[in-house]
């Protein structure tokens, strides 16, 4: 009867077993972090009341790339995200569609002061006609509050790039704050706290490793409840 079982149940938690193997092969992660130079100042403006803060999730899937933008800045200092540049080294990009659709993607931007820093950016997504610096009107960008996501499509030299590596090279650009104001901010990796620290890199996984993962357990779970009235006519 034990050899019995362990027949019985050989089949199953081979199903659940080869769905675990195979979820690292398809699983994709998503790199979260956020901006905000109140507590570390990345760029020339320092004053906190005037600070913009945001929220970034980055995410590979294939040859997809896909940024969700929030502008978390306070509702008090008002001001728009206007741009965000990043570096995707030997990477082809395209834009295939944005929530917010006055952004345009641009190769080969010029993002000051973050240029002579020593810091890299080959792509720049603007609403203010492929600008990082002004032009335009600010409010064409993410509001206070508000975001968007952005869906590039990618070809090139994609085998190495990874969510972290796009999310540490990027930077942030806001303009039309209350007081006038403007600021520039780079991108770390975290979840962040209630002041803006990042705090370690967030990774989730995408819903489709789930589905995996489910359909395995499932199966496994189906054919157990099969095999089981078998084992119960056969008996001891």
């Amino acid at each position: 009867m034990v050899a019995m079982s362990y027949r019985c149940l050989s089949l199953p938690l081979t199903i659940g077993v080869f769905a675990l193997i195979l979820l690292p092969a398809y699983a994709g992660a998503a790199a979260i972090g956020v901006c905000n130079n109140a507590t570390a100042p990345s760029g020339p403006d320092t004053v906190a009341a005037s600070n913009g803060t945001c929220a970034k999730t980055v995410s590979i899937v294939g040859n997809t790339l896909t940024i969700v933008i929030s502008n978390t800045t306070d509702s008090a200092f008002g001001g728009f995200l206007t741009a965000d540049a990043f570096d995707l080294p030997g990477v082809t990009a395209t834009l295939g569609s944005a929530t917010n659709a006055n952004f345009t993607l641009s190769a080969n931007p010029s993002v000051n002061p973050f240029d002579n820093m020593g810091f890299t950016f080959n792509y720049l997504l603007s609403a203010t006609g492929n600008d990082w610096e002004g032009g335009g009107n600010p409010s064409a960008g993410i509001p206070a509050g508000g975001s968007a996501t952005f869906v590039l499509n990618l070809s090139g030299n994609i085998g190495g790039l990874t969510e972290a590596a796009v999310l540490t090279s990027e930077a942030i650009r806001f303009r039309g704050f209350v007081n006038g104001g403007s600021d520039k901010d780079l991108v770390v990796p975290g979840n962040g706290t209630p002041g803006g620290t990042g705090v370690g890199q967030g990774v989730v996984p995408e819903p489709a490793s789930l589905v995996l993962l489910g359909t395995g357990l499932a199966a496994s779970g189906s054919i157990l409840r099969r095999r089981r009235p078998r084992l119960e006519r056969q008996g001891p």
